[in-house]
């Protein structure tokens, strides 16, 4: 086995070592790979919720605004039939004569 400098040195029970150090690594590899993954997990929860109540906010919206738009149709309906109230109205008032302005 070779050091950090480069020089050669022996190690008794090397293979049995090896074997142990390689145990540790994956054993630490596994565990930093499920710590990913929970992290990983816990943020596609977190954006999953943002995103589920940023739909419902625009739901909420659309909904608002169907019925701002609901209210101004009728609101202009009305008004125009208001027009043609008043302009039948006048229209009979005049003489048939008299022209209309």
């Amino acid at each position: 086995m070779k050091t950090s400098v480069g020089r050669r040195v022996w190690i008794r029970g090397t293979a049995k070592a090896c074997q142990e150090v390689r145990a540790s690594e994956v054993s630490r590899a596994k565990d930093a790979l499920q710590k990913a993954h929970d992290g990983l997990e816990t943020r596609v929860l977190e954006r999953t919720a943002e995103l589920a109540k940023a739909n419902q906010e625009l739901m909420q919206e659309i909904t608002e605004r169907k019925r701002a738009e609901e209210e101004l149709r009728q609101a202009k309906e009305a008004a125009e039939a208001a027009n043609i109230t008043v302009w039948y109205r006048s229209e009979r008032a005049l003489p048939k004569t008299m022209p209309i302005p």
